[in-house]
């Protein structure tokens, strides 16, 4: 089976946007190893493919009210392999007309799927328990190319920093953000949202600015995903104070060990107590410095991506 013949497909919408630059890097990874390609397009049919094309993986190919393209690829012939990769999933969940009527086109594209990689485990079976057989657990991770440069920070800001949406969505960060020992980072917006700046701190900046920091909150929003930051804090150096969510005990994440547990109660207090005696927690904040390091770059889940690829190839599509 010819794997050169693969394609990772983007949404032409993604091009430039930086909070979906990490995903392009490690299709880019993944694609080098492979000698496949990595393309933008608004849609791809059997036709736009090499003749012996064993596989395409896609990045959220409708999403949030984007769901007018990509139909061919409900029509792709079983020979081809299809990997849809997804973060945000909770099309529908809150029962509008127009999230429904996204869930149901995400729906089509799920049963198409041959492998659904998403970045959330236990949201997914709860509300596709329909598709959990295809579900692949592919959790969020840093770019290795924004945190190599930045080494462990042996004398940080006796502070905590908040990054991130802040409202309702996100109950913690709101208690966190009148916090006056709490830095809170400007959002800089979605990147293809109209109306929003443009993005300022991303990338290496992004990672050096969190590293000044003792410790920095962020939390599962209220539907318990386990988002970036949970990834992006601890590899910056900085000691995590999150609130628990059960896909955390699948990912390395302990209570005491490698992270601070908080929830709207206990967040104030507790950072009252890290920075009252941040030497009490040095050694938590190292652990989770090295077990992000450790686990959760895109050089680690490119590998998990070329080992799916090769293994679900290995057989050949019905």
């Amino acid at each position: 089976m010819n794997l050169a013949a693969g394609r990772f497909l983007v949404p032409r919408r993604y091009e430039g946007n930086p909070y979906v630059a990490k995903f392009v890097t490690l299709f880019e990874l993944v694609a080098g190893r492979l000698g496949a390609r990595v393309v933008f397009c608004d849609d791809v049919t059997e036709r736009d493919l090499p003749a012996d094309c064993p596989f395409v993986v896609v990045l959220k190919p409708v999403q949030w009210g984007r769901s007018e393209g990509f139909r061919g690829l409900l029509s792709l012939p079983g020979r081809i392999r299809v990997f849809g990769l997804w973060d945000d999933i909770h099309q529908g969940t809150r029962g509008t007309r127009y999230l429904s009527r996204d869930r149901w086109i995400l729906t089509r594209f799920f049963r198409r799927c041959d492998a659904i990689l998403c970045t959330s485990h236990d949201p997914f079976v709860q509300w596709y328990p329909r598709h959990a057989a295809k579900l692949v657990h592919f959790p969020h991770f840093f770019r290795t190319a924004d945190f190599r440069a930045v080494p462990y920070n042996d004398a940080p800001i006796e502070r905590c920093v908040l990054s991130g949406a802040v409202g309702r969505f996100y109950p913690v960060r709101k208690i966190a953000a009148r916090n006056p020992d709490v830095v809170t980072l400007r959002h800089p917006g979605y990147g293809d949202a109209p109306g929003r700046e443009v993005p300022g701190l991303f990338g290496e900046a992004y990672a050096r600015e969190l590293s000044r920091y003792r410790c920095a909150v962020t939390c599962s929003a209220v539907i318990g995903y386990v988002v970036a930051k949970y990834m992006e804090l601890p590899a910056a150096g900085c000691l995590l104070l999150a609130t628990y969510t059960s896909d955390l005990d699948r990912l390395g994440f302990e209570d005491g060990v490698n992270y601070v547990r908080v929830d709207e109660e206990s967040f104030d207090g507790k950072l009252a107590e890290v920075l009252a005696a941040p030497e009490a927690f040095e050694r938590i904040r190292r652990a989770g410095f090295e077990m992000v390091r450790g686990r959760h770059s895109d050089d680690h889940r490119a590998e998990q991506l070329e080992q799916l690829i090769r293994e679900r190839c290995a057989t050949r599509a019905g």
